[in-house]
């Protein structure tokens, strides 16, 4: 059996919940002038395995970046272009954090919650409760790490098929949610992947949740597996679900959240389920201003290299068996470089294994600094 748990908020509501990351920027929400739309972007469609090309004489350069901040002038514009606006707002400004939230004249809440201390956090959702609640009452999809890690546990995999709405294409919906962010600045931006939300199958996949023994939960029992029953899904709950990435050259920043020795990295990914009614739920996390070029292109390690780093490491953990290496992707991930942050570029392993004893499947990601070939 694979590691599981029925944490679905992993992307949680901060419109109910706070939390404790910090941020380097404390400079004020700044207004602007007018609202801008961005029309340029990246639509390719990324995989699992993010490289894109051919690792042999592949270059990559190191650029420099700094957090995007929502100012109130950027959240009204987007507001207004879902035909929204606010009733009701409120900002509080603590010792590490600022906190910008409000309700709408839809009904939807808004929150936008950046970290001001050590380590940059912003976050922004836009949210109709009610429908968040529908959606998240069951493991369909919480972000690229979950998805990829406990897809057999989740059933994003059953909205897989690609299929067209009557209320909009999905191309149509895709270009209108990436107009709603170039509001905010996030106008580069690549597709991970279209999850279609059909209430045919919707209704199979509360079933298969319900009565397959799979999606129990581990070592606590629970009838119809924890999950509620709801049958009462119509074409009102049809609905697109996109995730995207920010890019950077040509692949991405990395999306997980991860905890290291002396840092911690959050992720940068982009949220959107979309329905007959517009934006349902929108949350950007962590999203990056992709600065100037800091360091001109270098050849990077090849992907045997990084291979050989992760194996070396894995290897040496003598409780580990079963160990499984999925093919190394190039992304990016952000560090602090003196008094800036730089994106630099990385092979990213997934790496699947069991301890000895037991039957569980886990797993990891392991980053090789994709030209310094130091494992992160």
């Amino acid at each position: 059996m694979l590691k599981f748990t029925k944490s679905i908020l992993f992307i949680t509501v901060i419109c109910v919940f706070t939390f404790s990351s910090a941020c380097t920027n404390t400079n004020e929400y700044q207004e602007s002038d007018e609202c801008e739309i961005g029309s340029s972007y990246a639509a390719e469609t990324m995989g699992n395995n993010r490289s894109g090309e051919e690792t042999s004489n592949k270059y990559a350069s190191i650029y420099t970046a700094e957090p995007l901040h929502f100012s109130e002038e950027s959240i009204n514009c987007f507001l207004s272009y879902c035909g929204d606006s606010v009733i009701d707002s409120q900002n509080k400004i603590g010792d590490s954090s600022k906190r910008y939230s409000g309700i709408c004249n839809s009904g939807k809440q808004f929150v936008c919650h950046e970290n001001t201390g050590y380590h940059p956090h912003t976050v922004f959702q836009y949210i109709d409760s009610e429908k968040y609640d529908r959606y998240y009452t069951y493991p369909i999809y919480s972000g690229e790490e979950q998805y990829e890690t406990n897809k057999q546990y989740n059933v994003g995999w059953m909205f897989t098929e690609a299929r067209n709405f009557d209320f909009a294409t999905a191309k149509e919906a895709e270009e209108y949610v990436r107009t709603a962010l170039s509001f905010f600045g996030c106008k580069d931006l690549t597709l991970f992947r279209t999850l279609y939300i059909d209430h045919n199958i919707m209704e199979k996949a509360v079933k298969e949740l319900t009565t397959n023994p799979i999606y129990a939960p581990i070592g606590n029992e629970k009838e119809n597996n924890g999950y509620p029953v709801l049958t009462d899904w119509t074409e009102a709950d049809d609905a697109y679900l996109f995730s995207f990435g920010i890019t950077v050259g040509n692949t991405t920043l990395s999306p997980r959240f991860e905890s290291r020795e002396t840092t911690t990295y959050i992720g940068s990914e982009i949220i959107v389920w979309y329905s007959e009614n517009g934006i349902d739920f929108l949350s950007v996390d962590m999203p990056w201003i992709v600065g100037k070029e800091k360091q001109k292109p270098e050849l990077l390690i090849s992907e045997q290299t990084a291979m050989a780093v992760v194996k070396e490491k894995m290897d040496s953990i003598l409780t580990f068996r079963n160990i499984i290496y999925d093919d190394p992707a190039l992304e990016y991930q952000y560090q602090q470089e003196g008094n800036e942050w730089i994106l630099f570029p990385v092979w990213t392993i997934k790496v699947s294994y069991q301890h000895i004893g037991s039957d569980i499947t886990q797993y990891k990601f392991v980053s090789v600094d994709a030209i310094s070939g130091k494992e992160l």
